[in-house]
Formats: structure tokens, C-alpha cells, sequence
């Protein structure tokens, strides 16, 4: 009887905690920045989307429909990427030093400071890149009912949504494990090594696996693509999931130590 009650107490108060982090990260100069940097690539897109012919590229879905899946990179590697920066520079040892976690114990919340921290850059991430690839794919959709090509737009910008949402779940991970412990010039090592160098030599590796799983860029852009052709290609697709899965697993793994090291090193 006392478990359902538990777990609603458990989430609520971790939604608090998250909603603390989302207002501190708002705080953030260069968070309102990104932000309104992701706004505009939206509000382009939207411009784009509406206005687009409806030219077919031959074996391709039409040009309007393929507006969301440009969108979606645009804003994922434009404002929200520097969003998840922003967010997760030394993290950890602002918490500590800024007294939030101190404040947290006090208040028999510190079981959900990670759950919070997690879940706020998940917030403030997938705010623009989830829900401006929305606007977008909705535009698009509205805008292709004028020529009959909305099924292909509401393919493209399922596709879109797909690659926004998985953005957001490994890169949030990702770029905490990088810098949120970290100085700046070891977390941006940490960036290169795992997220520019795999893309720099796919090349080369594409020869021993799968090109979806080379790289985290190509495993979304193969995800986004297998979903765009003319059927499902199920397996680039559980390829690309498997790969995005077992990324976002592991640097959330490293995000809990990552956090433990900073506070056993603080003490």
C-alpha cells in the first residue's frame, strides 16, 4: 500500500529539484543565449517550411518534408549543443562551492540531486531542440496539405522528432560526464575524444562495424535516414538504437561517479 505513495513522493520530489536546477539554469548568460539562438534557426525554419515549394529531388522525399530533418540538425548542433555545454561546465564543483548541495542534504533532497541536475539540462535541452523541431514538422505538415505531400511531411518530421529526442537523451549525458567534473580543457578533450575524433576517422572504422555505429553524429543520421526511405530499414535502425542506448547508459553511469569523485574531493 505504502509503495505507489512512495514513488509519487520520490518524483515529486525530484521534480522539484529539477525545476531548481531549471531556474538556475536560466540564470545562465550564455544559456539565454543558445536559447535565443536555437529560437531564431526555429523561427527560419518555420519561414522555410511555409514558404518552400513542393518540388520533388528525384528519389528523395519532397523538399518540404526534408525542412524538419535540416531543422532538427541545425538547431541539435547549433543552439542546443552549446545549451548542454553551458549547462554542464563544472557543474559538480559549482553545486558544491554555490552551497546547492549543502542546501539539498539539509533538506533531505540529496538522494534526487542527480536526478534533478540530469533532468533540468534534459528540460532546457529538449525545450528547443525537441520542441522547435516540432514547430517546425507541424509547419511543414500544414504547408504540404496544400500540394498532398503531408504523409511524407509527417514522415520527415517523425524522423526529425526521433533524432531531436535522442539528441538531447545522449548528448545531456554526454557533455556532464565531460565537463561537469572536469576543467574546461579536460572536458572539451574529453568532448573531442569521444564525440569528434569517432566522426573524424568513421572512415577507417565503418570497415570493422556498422556505419551507424561509428560515430554518435552518423548513428543519429542513420537513425533519421532509415526512418525517411521509402520502407523501415530495421536494421540500420536497431543498429542506431542500440549504439545511442548503450552511449547514454554508460555516460550516465560515469555522471554518478563523476559527481561522487567531485564530492569525495571537496571534503
Amino acid at each position: 500500500m505504502g509503495a505507489p505513495g512512495t514513488s509519487r513522493s520520490r518524483t515529486a520530489r525530484a521534480r522539484a529539484v529539477a525545476r531548481f536546477f531549471v531556474r538556475q539554469g536560466l540564470g545562465s548568460l550564455l544559456v539565454r543565449i543558445s536559447l535565443g539562438l536555437s529560437a531564431v534557426i526555429v523561427l527560419a525554419a518555420m519561414s522555410v517550411a511555409a514558404l518552400v515549394s513542393s518540388s520533388h529531388v528525384p528519389g528523395e522525399l519532397p523538399t518540404v518534408a526534408l525542412v524538419p530533418g535540416v531543422a532538427a540538425r541545425a538547431i541539435a548542433w547549433g543552439g542546443g549543443i552549446l545549451v548542454a555545454f553551458a549547462l554542464a561546465q563544472r557543474a559538480f564543483h559549482r553545486d558544491i562551492s554555490d552551497g546547492v548541495v549543502s542546501l539539498l542534504r539539509a533538506r533531505g533532497l540529496d538522494p534526487m540531486y542527480l536526478w534533478g541536475r540530469v533532468g533540468a539540462a534534459m528540460a532546457l535541452v529538449g525545450a528547443p531542440v525537441v520542441g522547435g523541431t516540432l514547430l517546425v514538422s507541424v509547419t511543414a505538415v500544414l504547408a504540404a496539405t496544400r500540394t498532398g505531400d503531408a504523409w511524407d511531411a509527417v514522415r520527415g518530421g517523425a524522423a526529425a522528432l526521433v533524432y531531436s529526442a535522442l539528441f538531447t537523451a545522449v548528448l545531456v549525458p554526454l557533455s556532464l560526464a565531460a565537463l561537469g567534473g572536469r576543467t574546461r580543457g579536460g572536458g572539451y578533450f574529453f568532448l573531442l575524444l569521444f564525440l569528434v575524433i569517432p566522426e573524424m576517422v568513421s572512415p577507417l572504422t565503418r570497415a570493422f562495424v556498422p556505419e551507424e555505429m561509428t560515430s554518435i553524429p552518423h548513428a543519429l543520421q542513420g537513425l533519421s535516414h532509415a526512418m525517411t526511405v521509402g520502407h523501415l530499414d530495421l536494421r540500420r535502425t536497431t543498429g542506431s538504437v542500440f549504439f545511442l542506448t548503450a552511449v547514454a547508459l554508460t555516460t550516465l553511469l560515469y555522471v554518478r561517479r563523476e559527481a561522487q569523485r567531485v564530492r569525495s574531493e571537496a571534503r
